[in-house]
């Protein structure tokens, strides 16, 4: 050991150390291995300055001046042979759903055409033996209704007189007409339709006016009327002059009083002995 005056140094390091040019020696390795059934030849390890080179299955190695070559070989094992992948199997297909039926809808509309009628005057009414709806205009609806059934429609109601009804007119959401049998009409599922009736005032129609009642006449009671002669107005004193007249009425008979006459009496009327008069 000595000291260069910045550290120290090691002789005998320093003198075994070979220059660079030494030190470019080709370094060999072997390694044989059998793995898994391939040998395995490993190649010369190249240090700096080497150089290679592949040519072939001949790899060339340098170290300097002088070239090595090895013979590249492999050992072939079987080819191994793939596991087939299990087959997949599909998923069933799903069912589809069948789409629940719509029931068909009817709406009934009352039109008005003249005259002062409104037409919530009209009840308009849709049905089957089982089935029906109704309501009074100008609109109804629409009404779930059953498929395939015909459906009769008519109005009740209105005026007397002075209005004569137009026949039904049915048509689908797009206008397009719908057929009717009479004042009928059958839907199928799904199908809408609205149907409409005109009320058309009759220019110059006059309504016929209700029948007056005419009073029936008090049936005429055969009798004896009290003479015109005896005051019926109740301003002076008959009670005299009526037991004069009834005296004179056999028994049996009716006596007849003016009708609405008022006969003032200030003494009492007696029918001592007298028999069934009225």
């Amino acid at each position: 050991m000595f000291w260069n005056g910045t550290r120290w140094i090691d002789e005998r390091a320093h003198q075994a150390t070979p220059p660079p040019s030494r030190r470019r020696t080709r370094r060999w390795f072997k390694i044989c291995a059998m793995i898994g059934g391939i040998v395995a030849l490993a190649v010369p390890t190249m240090v700096a300055g080497d150089a290679f080179a592949v040519r072939g299955t001949q790899v060339y190695g340098t170290s300097g001046s002088e070239q090595t070559s090895l013979a590249a070989y492999r050992h072939q094992r079987p080819a191994a042979t793939p596991t087939p992948a299990p087959a997949l199997t599909p998923p069933p297909a799903a069912t589809p759903t069948p789409a629940l039926a719509l029931r068909p809808t009817l709406k009934l509309v009352e039109v008005v055409s003249g005259g002062t009628a409104g037409s919530g005057a009209w009840t308009l009414n849709a049905g089957t033996n089982t089935d029906s709806f109704s309501g009074p205009g100008p609109a109804i609806g629409p009404s779930s209704i059953a498929a395939g059934v015909a459906y009769s429609m008519f109005e009740t109601g209105g005026p007397a007189s002075g209005y004569t009804p137009g026949g039904w007119i049915c048509t689908d959401p797009t206008g397009a007409p719908v057929s009717l049998a009479g004042q009928r009409v059958t839907l199928q599922a799904g199908q809408n339709a609205t149907c409409t009736i005109t009320n058309t005032y009759l220019a110059g129609a006059t309504p016929t006016p209700a029948p007056v009642a005419t009073p029936t006449p008090a049936p005429v009671v055969a009798g004896i009327a009290v003479p015109a002669t005896i005051d019926a107005t109740g301003s002076t004193d008959a009670s005299a002059a009526l037991i004069s007249f009834v005296g004179t009425v056999p028994d049996g008979s009716t006596i007849v009083f003016k009708a609405g006459g008022v006969y003032r009496m200030d003494s009492a009327l007696k029918f001592a002995h007298r028999h069934n008069l009225t």
